[in-house]
């Protein structure tokens, strides 16, 4: 039987969320709650990629509710997605999880710590599932480096650097002052990804340091990290939003090995030894829809994930407040 699933939060991210739930065997798009009807928040939807959404026809099927509380006494989900404003994770997560509904929280779940050691634990405490949304786990590049990282196929690990720019955001819920002011800036919102990324492949880094001049000249809007591991490998995370706004979203990594470098970019993979150097193929993965059904085989099997728990993206926001105070 299909589990029952409301989207809190229609903007961008609900949107691409609810399309996955729809699509899934094994999931059904119950509700959606949100401020502003559906058909509406479609057309005024925007994100820093392109995303494919569902149709109206679709969606106008599908209960809509200005109150979550509402829709879950009358829906009885399974599990609620919460893509809504950061500022808004905690409250409606609690919400959530105090009904006993499983729970898929976008990242970053919570700006402060505190607030998701309570979430996990609550979560904890009832036996419900409680992922997050970090899909960058789920996209081909990570999966490929984390088998390479974990078979030492080309040696052990020397040196990772991740990066990741676009331009200030100008669309969808960015453009309310209190959003924007209240996201964290690139740190929460950007560098988040790859320092996720990292922790998963590498645990938490023995010292931190923050370049700061570029926090002197752009505050949290550019942010760039170098991590040292005793006995391991030198990590650097940069990111931030630049203008104009117009900018094209665009990431790259390096990850040297002691026998072999990859090199990845928009363009795709490549793969340098000694022997020369040689393009990498890999199959195309939608990590949202792959992260949608992860969670769906959770919530089928009853068990926590294995990947992106809430306390597992705990421990990343943990880093990132790590960052956040360090000032060089």
């Amino acid at each position: 039987m299909s589990k029952k699933v409301i989207v809190v939060g229609f903007g961008f991210m609900g949107q691409t969320h609810a399309r996955n739930i729809a699509n899934h065997p094994d999931l059904e798009l119950a509700a959606i709650v949100d401020a502003i009807d559906p058909k509406i928040a479609m057309k005024k939807s925007a994100g820093n990629f392109a995303t494919n959404t569902l149709g109206e026809d679709i969606i106008s099927k599908v209960p809509y509710y200005k109150e979550l509380t509402e829709a879950i006494a009358e829906v009885k989900p399974d599990a609620v997605v919460v893509a809504t404003p950061t500022m808004l994770h905690y409250k409606f997560a609690k919400i959530v999880l105090e009904a006993g509904c499983n729970l898929f929280l976008e990242k970053p779940i919570c700006l402060d710590p505190n607030l998701c050691d309570e979430l996990v634990a609550l979560a904890e405490s009832k036996h419900l599932v409680f992922m997050a949304g970090h899909c960058v786990r789920f996209q081909k590049e990570f999966q490929y480096i984390k088998e390479l990282v974990e078979k030492q196929t080309y040696g052990k690990p020397v040196y990772f650097h991740y990066s990741r720019y676009c331009g200030v955001p100008g669309w969808g819920c960015w453009t309310d002052p209190e959003v924007s002011a209240k996201s964290g800036g690139a740190m929460y919102d950007m560098a988040i990804h790859d320092t996720d990324c990292a922790r998963a492949l590498f645990g938490n880094p023995d010292e931190i340091s923050v370049m700061p001049y570029l926090r002197d000249r752009f505050g949290l809007m550019v942010v760039d990290t170098c991590w040292k591991y005793n006995n391991g490998p030198i990590v650097r995370v940069e990111a931030g939003f630049l203008a104009p706004h117009t900018m094209p979203f665009h990431k790259e990594f390096t990850a040297i090995f002691e026998k072999a470098t990859i090199n990845c970019d928009m363009r795709g993979m490549t793969l340098s030894t000694p022997e020369g150097v040689k393009p990498i193929e890999l199959l195309e993965v939608d990590c949202y829809e792959a992260e949608m059904a992860a969670f769906a085989q959770y919530l089928e099997k009853g068990e926590m994930p294995l990947e992106c728990s809430g306390k597992d993206a705990t421990a990343t926001i943990r880093i990132c407040t790590r960052f956040f105070n360090n000032k060089g």
